[in-house]
């Protein structure tokens, strides 16, 4: 095609001049013009906001005229795309939101270490100050040893995930240990917290190095702790036990179970971190509705016992969690699908393929002639 439109442009100035003066275009010249005629093709789509399409003509120049003077031209500008697809998309550079939820989760880590379990297991201070100067200590270590370390290594978000998910199941199977056989030394449930934490660290630091899951297999671990904890806790209100170090290891049990069953849900399932987070909250709106669901059946029809009513609620938080888990077992392919949907907009409907992001905004000549700023909420193609 574009051989032959080029012989049509040619064909007056060919009309013009007599047979002995028509020049002959080598096989290398027809190249370049067709390499030229595809990037300005290009340019054209990217102005009109078809990105995709755009992508698609540059990668032709560097796939099929890698040795045209346009094809360096052509793989920047596919960078480009690639950056404007970036933000549109509202993401951020991956490696610097690895290290700022490093940063934030060891902070915090590293000032409670500091600040309140190596006190506790020690002298039992009994004024606050130095708990307090060692917590602001711990907790600027933390930050700052974070943002070199990650500077260096670079860890991925769900290796970082996974290094504060071992610190809390750590924590937290150490304070149960300490709850289920009491010592008799008052520092030691403190010493047991802060082992059971730095064992949690070393277990989250082999998961992250050898497994290397991503942010959503993490947050479907997280995911079924957070619920895994709530459905024990729930359960101490329908077979309440007398003996605290029982509910303790009944509730860190159920978050342990919790963590377990969702790495192996993330091992069968796609998972990504925003599905986890529909989920989550999809089983929030059912623990909602099921206390409403209580409160009116006490309210109108005598429900005075408390095991129905909890009964109520577990099975409603169950219902969300299992619906919006069914109505988002394609988000993670569809994430990935709507990032080649072009267009800064806010809503994009390309064919059947619907991508969410953030409008850029854009130079535009308004109808009385002048400048002014442009910004998308809505595009598509049909």
């Amino acid at each position: 095609m574009l051989p032959l439109l080029l012989s049509l442009l040619s064909a007056p100035v060919l009309a013009q001049e007599s047979p002995d003066t028509v020049q002959t275009i080598s096989d290398s010249e027809l190249a370049e013009l067709e390499s030229r005629a595809l990037y300005q093709v290009a340019l054209q789509l990217v102005i009109q906001g078809d990105y995709s399409q755009a992508r698609v003509l540059f990668e032709r120049v560097g796939a099929e005229y890698p040795q045209s003077a346009i094809a360096p031209d052509a793989a920047e500008q596919i960078a480009l795309l690639g950056t404007l697809e970036s933000k549109r998309m509202g993401l951020r550079d991956p490696a610097a939101s690895a290290r700022a939820e490093l940063m934030i989760t060891q902070t915090v880590v590293a000032g409670l270490i500091l600040g309140v379990a190596m006190p506790g297991s020690t002298w039992q201070p009994s004024e606050p100050g130095p708990p307090v100067l060692l917590g602001l200590a711990g907790a600027t270590a933390g930050g700052v040893g974070s943002h070199f370390f990650s500077k260096k290594f670079q860890p991925s978000t769900g290796q970082v995930m996974s290094l504060f998910t071992g610190e809390v199941l750590g924590a937290a199977n150490g304070f149960a240990l300490s709850a289920a056989f009491p010592p008799r030394d008052y520092r030691a449930a403190y010493q047991q917290t802060l082992l059971g934490t730095l064992i949690g660290a070393g277990g989250g630091v082999a998961v992250a190095k050898y497994l290397d899951p991503d942010a959503g297999q993490a947050a479907a671990v997280n995911a079924g702790m957070l619920w895994g904890t709530y459905f024990s806790s729930m359960s101490l209100l329908l077979w309440e036990t007398n003996n605290p170090r029982f509910a303790a290891m009944r509730v860190v049990g159920g978050a342990d179970l919790g963590a377990g069953l969702g790495a192996l849900s993330a091992h069968y399932f796609p998972m990504s971190r925003g599905r986890a987070n529909v989920v989550n909250l999809g089983g929030v709106v059912g623990t909602a509705v099921g206390g409403g669901i209580a409160l009116l059946a006490d309210f109108y029809g005598g429900l005075d016992e408390q095991e129905p009513a909890v009964g109520i609620l577990l099975a409603s938080t169950g219902a969300g969690l299992a619906t919006t888990a069914f109505l988002t077992r394609n988000m993670g392919e569809a994430e990935r699908s709507s990032a080649a949907v072009p267009g800064g907009v806010l809503v994009g409907v390309y064919g059947d393929q619907v991508g969410f992001g953030v409008p850029l905004p854009t130079l535009a000549v308004t109808q009385e002639g002048e400048l002014g700023v442009a910004l998308q909420l809505a595009a598509g193609r049909f």
